[in-house]
C-alpha cells in the first residue's frame, strides 16, 4: 500500500516538474500553454497544510509504513509551488477580481481550518483545495487550447493509484486517508472532460 501511494505521489511530482519545464521553455512571444497562477499558488499552500496535518496526526516519515496518506498532498505541494514559481518567473499570469474573491474564500477556509479540530480541519482544507481550483477550471473553459490536458491524465493516474492504495489490504474509505485523493480525481476529470467536450463540440460543428 505504502509503495503504491509513494509511486502515485512520485507520478504527480514528476508530472508537475515536466509541466513546469515546458512552461519555462516557452518564449515570451510564443506562449501557447498556460496554467492559472492563483490555482497553483493556493494549492501549494493548502497541500502543505494538509501534509503537515497528516504528519502531525502521526504519519511521521520516521515510520514510513504509516506515511501513506502524507505522500500525495506533500508531492502536490512541492509540485504546485514549482509550477506557480515558473508561472510567476515567466510572467504567465493575470490577476482579476475573481482571483481576489477565490483567494479571500480560501484564506477564510484556512482560518477556520486552524481554529478547528483535526477532523474538521481536513474537510475544510479539502474544500479550500477544491475552491482554489476554480480559476483553472474557468480558464480551461474559456481557452481549452491553452490547457495541456494530457498532464491531467497523469495527475488522474497518480490520484487513482493513491486512492486504490488506500483499499489494499481491506481498508475502508476514510476522510483522513481517502478524501483528498478522491477529490483530486474529480478535479482532474473535470479538466479532462471540459477540454475533450469543447474539442468534440468544435469538431461536430
Amino acid at each position: 500500500m505504502v509503495l503504491l501511494q509513494f509511486v502515485a505521489g512520485l507520478i504527480v511530482l514528476i508530472t508537475h516538474i515536466i509541466l513546469a519545464h515546458l512552461l519555462y521553455k516557452q518564449k515570451a512571444e510564443e506562449i501557447e500553454m498556460k496554467q492559472n497562477f492563483t490555482t497553483w499558488m493556493l494549492a501549494g499552500v493548502i497541500d502543505s497544510f494538509l501534509a503537515f496535518l497528516s504528519i502531525k496526526n502521526g504519519n511521521e516519515f520516521s515510520t514510513l509504513m504509516e506515511a501513506s496518506s502524507t505522500f500525495l498532498p506533500l508531492f502536490y505541494a512541492i509540485g504546485s509551488f514549482i509550477t506557480a514559481g515558473v508561472l510567476l518567473y515567466k510572467k504567465i499570469y493575470s490577476w482579476t477580481w475573481w482571483d481576489t474573491i477565490i483567494t479571500v474564500i480560501v484564506l477564510i477556509c484556512i482560518f477556520i481550518w486552524i481554529e478547528a479540530g483535526d477532523y474538521t480541519a481536513i474537510i475544510v482544507g479539502i474544500i479550500a483545495s477544491t475552491i482554489s481550483f476554480i480559476p483553472q477550471i474557468r480558464d480551461t473553459n474559456e481557452k481549452p487550447h491553452e490547457t495541456p490536458f494530457i498532464f491531467y491524465f497523469f495527475f488522474l493516474l497518480g490520484d487513482s493509484l493513491c486512492f486504490i492504495g488506500e483499499f489494499v489490504g481491506g481498508n475502508e474509505f476514510t476522510v483522513k486517508g481517502s478524501l483528498f485523493s478522491f477529490t483530486e480525481i474529480l478535479l482532474s476529470l473535470i479538466i479532462i472532460f471540459l477540454v475533450l467536450f469543447i474539442k468534440f463540440k468544435k469538431i461536430k460543428n
